[in-house]
């Protein structure tokens, strides 16, 4: 990294292919489900990324909670960043809902400073993970080390 690198945090990252509700149209009343799996609504919306969109790794992990526990899964994305602003890289992801059972589009981050895209998607995630907390020097945090690890 030879230029200065500037990290922003979208808590509220809106695309434009994030707009559509995957799940819309496909919930069966009669029957109280959905009328595609879990795995077809995740490649629906893969299938709704930009070309540029690519899949950075996916965290599968439980998170243990004082008298309860729930499934995290995230899969992380970069895309090279076209607005008029400083940034080159945004970071979004697809995580799994576990209170309500489904995908759901989510915030990333948006980097510059970083020419390569591998370096720029392990630098803002970490910044991700510290920013909600997630020491992953300490043991509960053993899963987000060993994902930033194999990046």
């Amino acid at each position: 990294m030879n230029e200065k690198v500037i990290i922003h945090i979208d808590n509220d990252l809106e695309l434009g292919f994030m707009e559509v509700d995957p799940y819309d149209g496909l919930y069966d009343d009669e029957n109280a489900e959905y009328t595609l799996g879990h795995d077809e609504v995740l490649e629906k919306m893969e299938a709704s990324m930009p070309a540029e969109a690519s899949l950075v790794g996916y965290l599968d992990t439980d998170i243990d909670g004082f008298c309860m526990s729930w499934a995290q899964k995230e899969h992380f994305y970069i895309m090279p960043w076209t607005t008029t602003d400083a940034f080159e890289w945004i970071i979004f992801r697809i995580c799994w809902d576990d209170n309500w059972g489904k995908w759901e589009w989510a915030s990333g981050a948006r980097v510059s400073g970083i020419k390569n895209e591998t370096e720029a998607a392990k630098y803002a995630i970490s910044q991700l993970f510290e920013h909600w907390g997630f020491d992953v020097e300490k043991e509960d945090y053993l899963a987000y080390a060993e994902f930033l690890n194999e990046l």
